[in-house]
């Protein structure tokens, strides 16, 4: 097994296990609700991508609700 198979399996094991709070995180931060996660990465290039799709957003840019 190549050193960037080791990589990349390591982080798959870590997106598992660390979902729930990579997402609650998120959601915190930026008051929306997560839809999907999902963890890459190129070890080639040294890059990990988190990638998070939200819940369609229904209040305006400044946070306040339609009325």
């Amino acid at each position: 097994m190549g050193e960037h198979q080791r990589v990349s399996e390591s982080r798959m094991f870590l997106q598992v296990a660390s979902q729930d709070q990579f997402i609650q995180a998120v959601e915190e931060l930026v008051s929306r609700k997560v839809r999907t996660f999902s963890s890459a990465i190129d070890p080639n290039a040294g890059v990990v991508f988190e990638v998070f799709s939200f819940e369609p957003d229904d209040t305006h840019g400044d946070g306040s609700r339609p009325t």
